[in-house]
C-alpha cells in the first residue's frame, strides 16, 4: 500500500492521498495541525511569577526578587474533529466514495524545529525541551522555561481578547520524508543557473529591497512553466508533462530542486513549513505545505559566472518526498482559558493585566535607580583606592548579580586621552560606565 502522488484532495490545511491498492483508503497529512485545546493540544500550562507583585525565591541561604515563566504541554500533530469531518466530506465529493477510510502518512527522517521568537524574548539561556522526532497522530511533550526574564514572563500570559485563540508565537515545525507512488513522470532538466537568477530578479523586482518576501505557490509553479516557455529552462520529457492539474506536485518539486541547486546555503531562497493555517489556504493543495520566500536583499546581486544545471528527475514508481508540517502550541490568556494559566504570587488573577505590567515596571525602575546609586559609590571607592580589586568584584556581584568585565580591572591606572582614570570617571553617568563593565 502506498499513497498516489497524483491522486490527492485537500481542505483546511489537510491533504489526503488515495491508496494505490485500496481506493477507499486515503493517507492523510496535516500540513497545518490546528491548535485545539483538549483535542490535539491535550495539555497546556503556563506558570509565571514576579510580574506584578514581587515573588521572592530562595536559593541556598539567599533570597532574591524572581521573575520568570514556564510554558509546557502535550500535543499531537493530527487532525481536529472538524478537519477530519471536512476532509472526509471533500473525499466523498471528489471521489464519490461513500465511506472513505483515513490513515496517517508514515514518516521517516523526521527533523523537528521549535518556532518562536528566541532572540526577541531573550530566552537563549532558558530551558527548551522539544522532541527530536514526531509521527502524525502520536502525542509528544514540550517545555519552554526562562527564569529571571521579565520579557518572556510578560509575553506568555498577557491578557487577550475573549475566545480560545491560538497564540502563533509558539509553534513547532517539522520536515519528514514519506514514500509515494508516482504516475510515469520523467524529465531531463537543464539550465544556466545565472540566467535562472536573472529571470527571478526581473519577474519579482519591486517586491521589496530588504528582508524576505513570500511567493505564492501558484506563482512559483507558473514561474517554472514560464521559464520553460522562455527557454531559460530546457525540459525534455520522457513521460509526463507540465500539466499542473495532473502533475502539480512534480512541477513544484522540480522548481524546488532547481532553486536549491542555485542556492545550496539558503541565502537566496527559503523553503520552510507554513506556520499558519491562513497561509495554507482553506482549499487547494498547491502550497504543498511549503512557504517559498526570496531574499529581497540579494535582488541587486548579479551572478557573473555560468553555472550549468543538468539533472534527470523522475517521479515514477516508489520514491520519497520531503513533507513539511506545523502546529501552534499555545493559546492566549483570557476568561475562557484562564484555567491554563497560573500566577504564583497573585492566584486570583491568572492573566497578566495592565496593572500587573505597571507594577512590574515601577518595581524594576526603583531597582535600577538603586543599583545606579550603589554602583556610583562603588566606583568612587574603587578609583580612590578605598577597596581593592577583589572587594570591587565581590560588591559588584552583590549589587548586580553578575561579574564586572575584566577590562574595568585592567585600566584603573591607565590614562584616558591624557586624563587619569579616576579623573575621567568623575561626573560620568553610571549607566554609561556600566555599559563598559
Amino acid at each position: 500500500m502506498a499513497p498516489k502522488i497524483s491522486s490527492a484532495t485537500s481542505v483546511r490545511g489537510v491533504v489526503a492521498y488515495q491508496d494505490d491498492q485500496d481506493s477507499s483508503v486515503f493517507h492523510y497529512y496535516p500540513q497545518n495541525a490546528e491548535c485545539k485545546l483538549n483535542e490535539n493540544l491535550a495539555e497546556f500550562n503556563v506558570t509565571y511569577w514576579g510580574v506584578g507583585e514581587a515573588y521572592y525565591a530562595r536559593v541556598g541561604e539567599e533570597y532574591f526578587d524572581s521573575i520568570g515563566a514556564t510554558l509546557s504541554g502535550k500535543a499531537t500533530i493530527d487532525l481536529t474533529s472538524e478537519q477530519r469531518t471536512q476532509i472526509i466530506d471533500q473525499i466523498k465529493k471528489d471521489y464519490e466514495i461513500a465511506d472513505p477510510k483515513l490513515q496517517p502518512l508514515l514518516l521517516t527522517d523526521v527533523r523537528v524545529k521549535p518556532y518562536f521568537a528566541e532572540r526577541a524574548l531573550m530566552i537563549e539561556g532558558g530551558d527548551k525541551n522539544f522532541p527530536d522526532t514526531i509521527q502524525f497522530g502520536t502525542a509528544f511533550h514540550y517545555q519552554l522555561g526562562c527564569p529571571q526574564n521579565s520579557v518572556f514572563a510578560s509575553f506568555v500570559a498577557t491578557e487577550s481578547e475573549s475566545g480560545i485563540n491560538p497564540n502563533p508565537s509558539f509553534a513547532i515545525t517539522m520536515v519528514a520524508k514519506a514514500e509515494f507512488l508516482g504516475d510515469p513522470w520523467v524529465v531531463k532538466a537543464s539550465a544556466d543557473l545565472s540566467q535562472v537568477w536573472s529571470y527571478i530578479k526581473q519577474k519579482f523586482s519591486g517586491r521589496g529591497s530588504v528582508g524576505w518576501f513570500t511567493v505564492a505557490s501558484v506563482d512559483f509553479q507558473q514561474t517554472i512553466i514560464e521559464m520553460e516557455r522562455d527557454k531559460i529552462l530546457k525540459l525534455e520529457f520522457t513521460e509526463g508533462s507540465l500539466d499542473t492539474e495532473t502533475y502539480g506536485r512534480q512541477i513544484f518539486e522540480l522548481g524546488k530542486t532547481l532553486f536549491t541547486s542555485l542556492d545550496t546555503q539558503g541565502d537566496y531562497f527559503k523553503f520552510e513549513p507554513v506556520p499558519n493555517i491562513k497561509e495554507v489556504g482553506v482549499t487547494g493543495v498547491f502550497s504543498w505545505g511549503w512557504n517559498v520566500s526570496i531574499n529581497a536583499s540579494y535582488m541587486t546581486i548579479d551572478i557573473k559566472q555560468n553555472i550549468h544545471f543538468e539533472q534527470t528527475i523522475s517521479y515514477t514508481g516508489r520514491f520519497k518526498l520531503d513533507l513539511p508540517a506545523s502546529m501552534t502550541l499555545a493559546v492566549n490568556c483570557n476568561e475562557q482559558t484562564a484555567m491554563y494559566f497560573k500566577d504564583l504570587a497573585v492566584t486570583d488573577e491568572p492573566c497578566i493585566t495592565q496593572k500587573k505590567v505597571d507594577t512590574l515596571q515601577a518595581r524594576l525602575k526603583t531597582e535600577a535607580e538603586r543599583q545606579q546609586r550603589l554602583i556610583k559609590k562603588l566606583q568612587e571607592s574603587y578609583v580612590t583606592g578605598a577597596i581593592d580589586d577583589e572587594g570591587f568584584r565581590k560588591r559588584y556581584r552583590i549589587i548586580t548579580g553578575k561579574d564586572p568585565m575584566p577590562s574595568l580591572m585592567t585600566i584603573k591606572s591607565q590614562s584616558i586621552h591624557g586624563t587619569t582614570y579616576s579623573e575621567a570617571l568623575v561626573g560620568i553617568d553610571p549607566l554609561e560606565i556600566e555599559k563598559h563593565l
